[in-house]
């Protein structure tokens, strides 16, 4: 976006300044801004057409995001809501900026992700899902473009413009919603706008297969994604759960976070630990006991050379000196 766009928007909003563009949504358009202390936020800018009816549906959207964001506001790996404003017939919402980069460039960058870098991601968004799900809110939009990953290599789960909220006792009667997805992401009954919460499930499981092997959405079919992993026995748990998450029938899916993170054997992330892993070598400790032992197998190995070699010799030297010294005795 040009310097002077820029500084159009930048009029109509008054209370923080706009530095630049972060990307384009389906509903609007955010920016990194800044307040007079210099202190840096996320801020979104609805976007609609001039008419009233485009209005009333912006701020409809606007409303429902905002009540969503401050159900959620204080939950780990979801950016804090900050404030709303409605200024000159615009809406912005003001959240905390998460500086790094999204998991589309983190993938981009990578190619494949290690089965148990997935796993951790797995396991920190099954989380996250676990808490807007008890606050009766869908997604409704997850994918790598979605998921943003801080300097330290923390998740988050960003854009909250697609959700829906879950009415409670609601039938199965009623009008369906607006069809919000991305293609590939979304599960059947997203597409024909009846929105389950296992339909975010749906698109996790989608993108944990997309780290793992590196196909996008539409070439995972069932034979090309499970051929494409090499994995040891021990972690072939993996494969069943992922199949579970993106089975077409929701009904015959994971109907709760919760019951893949039952599933799954591996200890929960502990908190503030890095999502994933740093390019560096990192030994755990039973790596570490591994190099000591074959140290000191090592070792052992030598001193047996060394005495089978060597050691012969050192004594019969020995016995030449000491015959030596006892015929020198003699002639004495």
């Amino acid at each position: 976006m040009n310097t002077g766009m820029l500084q159009a928007i930048a009029g109509e909003f008054t209370t923080y300044q706009l530095i630049k563009s972060l990307g384009q949504g389906a509903f609007g358009r955010t920016y990194l801004a800044e307040d007079e202390n210099g202190h840096e936020y996320a801020v979104k800018k609805l976007t609609f057409s001039s008419n009233s009816q485009s209005y009333a549906k912006a701020k409809e959207l606007f409303e429902r995001e905002v009540e969503s964001l401050q159900k959620l506001n204080g939950y780990p790996h979801i950016p804090n809501f900050v404030e709303y404003i409605e200024e000159n017939q615009q809406f912005y919402l003001v959240q905390q900026y998460i500086n790094g980069k999204t998991l589309t460039k983190e993938l981009e960058s990578r190619g494949k992700f290690t089965i148990e870098d997935a796993i951790k991601i797995l396991q920190c968004l099954l989380k996250v899902l676990i808490d807007i799900h008890e606050n009766n809110i869908i997604h409704r939009d997850i994918k790598p473009d979605n998921i943003m990953i801080d300097h330290e290599n923390n998740l988050f789960l960003i854009d909250f413009g697609a959700v829906k909220e879950i009415i409670p006792n609601q039938t199965k009667l009623q009008t369906p919603g607006t069809r919000i997805f991305t293609p590939g992401y979304a599960p059947l009954e997203q597409q024909y706008g009846y929105a389950e919460k296992n339909s975010d499930i749906y698109a996790l499981g989608i993108i944990i297969i997309q780290l793992i092997t590196g196909l996008e959405p539409e070439n995972q079919n069932f034979d090309d994604w499970q051929n494409q992993i090499i994995i040891s026995n021990d972690l072939k748990y993996i494969l069943s759960i992922l199949s579970k998450m993106i089975h077409k029938e929701h009904k015959y899916r994971y109907q709760s976070a919760q019951e893949i993170i039952d599933d799954l054997p591996t200890p929960s992330l502990q908190k503030n630990q890095p999502i994933i892993a740093n390019n560096h070598v990192n030994l755990s400790q039973e790596s570490g006991m591994d190099i000591i032992f074959f140290a000191m197998l090592l070792i052992m190995i030598s001193i047996v050379i060394f005495n089978a070699a060597f050691l012969p010799g050192i004594k019969k030297k020995e016995n030449q000196k000491h015959q030596s010294f006892l015929m020198h005795k003699v002639y004495l």
